[in-house]
C-alpha cells in the first residue's frame, strides 16, 4: 500500500480512497461528497434545531430531494452553502442558478453569512464558532398558499465543480 498527499490540505492518504478523510476534497474527476458545505434549516429554528448535510451530485442529474417547511407569505431561508479555506477564510462565494422554479412562490439568493458546519474530523471544525461568509437561499409563498412546492438549484463552487439540488417544500 502507498500513500499519496491530499494537494488541499496536505494529509497523507491511501491509494485507492476517492475522498481525503481530512478535508472532504474529492480526489478523483468525481463529485464526491464533501462533508458539511452545505446546511439547511427547518422552520423557526434560526440558529438551532435541525439540520441536513447536503451531499454533491454530478451535473444533469437531480439530488435525492431535501424538504422544508415553511409558513405562508413569508420569505424563509431553507438552504445556504460555503466554501471555506482551512484557515477559515471564505475561498468563495457559491453561484446559485435556480434551474426549475416554483409554481407557488418565489427563489431568490443573496450573499450573506452562516455558521458552517463541520465534522470534528475535519480540518475545518474550529471554522463552526464563527459566522460564515455564505450564499443564502430563501423561499417565500404566494400569500394564503398552503400545500407543498418544489423548486431544483444548481450550485457551483469556487472549484467549479456542481451540485443540483431539489427542494420540496411544505408550506403551512
Amino acid at each position: 500500500m502507498s500513500l499519496t498527499t491530499c494537494a488541499n490540505c496536505g494529509s497523507p492518504i491511501d491509494d485507492g480512497r476517492a475522498v481525503c478523510p481530512n478535508c472532504g476534497r474529492s480526489l478523483s474527476g468525481y463529485p464526491a461528497r464533501r462533508v458539511a458545505l452545505a446546511m439547511a434549516l427547518a422552520v423557526g429554528t434560526i440558529g438551532l434545531g435541525a439540520a441536513l448535510l447536503l451531499t454533491r451530485t454530478p451535473v444533469g442529474t437531480e439530488g435525492a430531494g431535501y424538504a422544508r417547511a415553511v409558513h405562508s407569505g413569508q420569505r424563509e431561508r431553507v438552504a445556504f452553502f460555503y466554501d471555506l479555506l482551512a484557515n477559515c477564510e471564505v475561498e468563495g462565494y457559491p453561484e446559485i442558478t435556480v434551474t426549475r422554479a416554483p409554481t407557488q412562490g418565489t427563489v431568490s439568493v443573496e450573499q450573506g453569512k452562516a455558521y458552517p458546519r463541520y465534522t470534528r474530523e475535519n480540518i475545518r471544525f474550529e471554522c463552526d464558532r464563527n459566522l460564515a461568509g455564505a450564499s443564502l437561499v430563501f423561499y417565500q409563498s404566494g400569500v394564503n398558499y398552503r400545500g407543498r412546492d418544489s423548486f431544483t438549484i444548481h450550485v457551483r463552487f469556487p472549484d467549479s465543480e456542481i451540485w443540483t439540488q431539489t427542494y420540496t417544500v411544505s408550506v403551512f
